[in-house]
């Protein structure tokens, strides 16, 4: 899927950022959310990706992380 082909292009910040908007857009409207949280591998990235060098893409790791921890919480709380 598109995950393992943003892990190899992950050097390419404008490659990065595409893939992660449009995972953020998948999130938001409740498309492949399982699929995505059960991802360790992305989420790790987007903890990492709090500190990156790139602003554009900080600010669009710490939206998808944001909301990443509403799904956790209505899970737990559900």
């Amino acid at each position: 899927m598109v995950f393992n082909i943003f892990f190899e292009k992950s050097d390419d910040d404008e490659f990065v950022y595409q893939i992660l908007y449009i995972i953020y857009r998948l999130l938001f409207k409740d498309l492949i959310t399982d699929e995505i949280l059960s991802n360790n591998r992305l989420m790790d990235y987007c903890v990492e990706a709090l500190g990156d060098k790139n602003p554009r893409i900080r600010r669009l790791v710490n939206d998808i992380d944001d909301l990443v921890m509403v799904f956790i919480k209505v899970s737990f709380e559900g």
